[in-house]
């Protein structure tokens, strides 16, 4: 991660404690919780759920829970994955399940906060120190969105020359989805580039990125649905079942893919603003597009897409934070709702726990090969006929 990307995650940390005073919310529940249980009574048992729930409504609703699993990286690797955004509130509900008595409780949420504290501590030193340093954060522009891409090693063989191809493919598919999202083929531009697991930073506009987010949410859920069928045929092995039993549930889960795939690729068309003729052209290679993503996110490959966070203008009394634009020009709306669109879909991409090895099961209509896409025909200038003699 480059010194700005470090600038923009630091300064969403930041930005929860300063609105949300993290520290003072676990401290809070700390104290709540060791009341509660010298006098347990209704108005203690009130007061303790209402401390939970402002710990509950601060990681859902602060900057960090805006932020990408990439991005959420850097949190993890400093010692605050227990502190920021969505790792806060299972912080939390670990701390409520540190063991049968109520001291180990008080132990594990005085421990939370006392860690919290020092992480925002060292968040607010390593973040003055950028600003001194005249760092800025490496935020999206207002009117675009941003695919974050994470290729883990294996997946392009930790070779250039795998890296090439992988690099060609992701622009290949992607390039068709946002032409059926906003009706052109724009270059993908690279905005950043991480090494490790590569990590790649490509700027989209709004529509693509709501099109795309909404792709990939939907693979997500297919992904979730052979997932679950596959523990039900084994949990069905496990118990013996006859094969009028069995033998549905494996054809259901070899099917599930395809079909949940097939469903993806007519929601595109659906949405699509192209006209019929490209629509038939493109329509083999989108499908293309969305099972080649579904087998990479299968074997590893993290993608997502966010956009600008808007600056806090403040907070009302309900710890929310106002976002509203006075006198907001109409692309200011629109970029907008497509910030609420992308954001509102992403929490079907986070849900994704993968299995240990690749589970789809790909049928008829995927084509694996490098085969170019149909370019959009212009028609031959018509031959003079030749002069009868």
């Amino acid at each position: 991660m480059d010194v700005h990307r470090l600038r923009s995650v630091l300064d969403a940390v930041a930005a929860d404690n300063e609105l949300f005073e993290m520290g003072s919310l676990l401290k809070a529940l700390d104290t709540t919780f060791s009341q509660s249980i010298q006098t347990p009574t209704a108005d203690t048992a009130e007061s303790l759920a209402e401390a939970i729930e402002s710990i509950r409504s601060a990681s859902e609703i602060g900057q960090t829970a805006a932020l990408s699993e990439n991005r959420l990286d850097l949190p993890r690797e400093i010692g605050g994955e227990d502190f920021a955004g969505p790792g806060l509130l299972a912080a939390v509900n670990r701390a409520f399940s540190a063991g049968p008595s109520p001291a180990n409780i008080v132990q594990a949420l005085g421990t939370l906060r006392k860690g919290a504290n020092t992480f925002y501590d060292h968040v607010s030193e390593l973040r003055s120190r950028l600003e001194a340093l005249s760092i800025e954060p490496a935020n999206s522009p207002a009117d675009e969105a941003e695919i974050e891409i994470r290729i883990p090693a294996p997946l392009y063989g930790g070779s250039l020359n795998g890296f090439a191809k992988e690099s060609a493919m992701l622009d290949k598919h992607l390039s068709v989805i946002v032409e059926f999202a906003s009706g052109s083929r724009p270059p993908l531009e690279i905005r950043g580039l991480d090494s490790g697991s590569v990590q790649l930073y490509l700027s989209i506009d709004h529509e693509s990125g709501v099109v795309l987010v909404k792709a990939i949410a939907d693979i997500v859920k297919t992904y979730i649905t052979v997932q679950s069928i596959r523990a039900m045929r084994k949990d069905a092995a496990a118990r013996a079942a006859p094969a009028t039993v069995a033998d549905p549930l494996a054809t259901w889960e070899n099917e599930s893919a395809t079909t949940g795939l097939t469903k993806v690729r007519d929601g595109i068309l659906a949405l699509s603003k192209l006209d019929k003729g490209r629509k038939n052209e493109l329509k083999a290679a989108l499908l293309n597009a969305i099972f080649w993503l579904a087998k990479q996110i299968d074997k590893g490959l993290n993608i997502d897409v966010t956009t600008a966070i808007p600056p806090r203008t403040g907070g009302d009394d309900d710890g929310q934070s106002d976002h509203e634009i006075v006198d907001a020009t109409p692309k200011q709306v629109a970029a907008d709702a497509a910030r609420v669109a992308i954001n509102s879909a992403r929490g079907a991409v986070r849900s994704l726990t993968r299995e240990a090895e690749p589970i789809l099961r790909l049928g008829p209509g995927y084509d694996d090969t490098d085969t170019p896409e149909p370019e959009e025909q212009t028609p031959e200038p018509e031959k003079p006929k030749a002069k009868k003699r």
